[in-house]
């Protein structure tokens, strides 16, 4: 974990950034942004929601189940040399 984003109740969500290594990969493994949080929070940051992300979320909620969203995003070559 290169930087810890503490939760943020106002944001809904905590986040990290860390240098993800695929099994036989780099050793320095590629920065990926990895959030968790609402899924209100969330689905405004996804870049497209998977089929049914409202309803199931919703239902899940309903039936007084806690849910939380989680989601990636690979960090470009720039914002990955100023993470490290």
């Amino acid at each position: 974990i290169l930087h810890r984003f503490h939760f943020s109740s106002k944001l809904q969500r905590m986040s990290v950034l860390a240098a993800v290594r695929e099994r036989g990969g780099p050793a320095a493994g590629e920065v990926q942004a990895l959030v968790k949080g609402s899924p209100e929070g969330l689905a405004p940051l996804l870049a497209a929601r998977p089929a049914g992300y409202e309803g199931v979320y919703r239902a899940m909620a309903e039936n007084g189940m806690r849910v939380l969203a989680l989601a990636r995003r690979r960090l470009t070559a720039e914002e990955q040399a100023a993470a490290r």
